[in-house]
């Protein structure tokens, strides 16, 4: 998966995130897995990629940022 923003469920909430494909140690496991989500609401969270259910497609590819 690509680094950007998506529509996730988590928690049963619909919102964006953004994404970080990045080596993350699983503090429950401890095994080492790719991808953590960024959680955009008024507590900024973080979740694994097994918590989270990937709604669409990357967010604004191939759209230019205004400036």
């Amino acid at each position: 998966m690509q680094d950007g923003y998506y529509w996730i469920k988590f928690r049963g909430i619909v919102q964006k995130a953004r994404y970080s494909d990045i080596p993350i140690t699983d503090i429950e496991t401890g095994g080492i897995t790719r991808g953590v989500w960024h959680l955009m609401g008024e507590d900024i969270e973080i979740c694994s990629t097994s918590e989270a259910v990937v709604l669409s497609g990357i967010l604004g590819q191939g759209v230019q940022e205004p400036g």
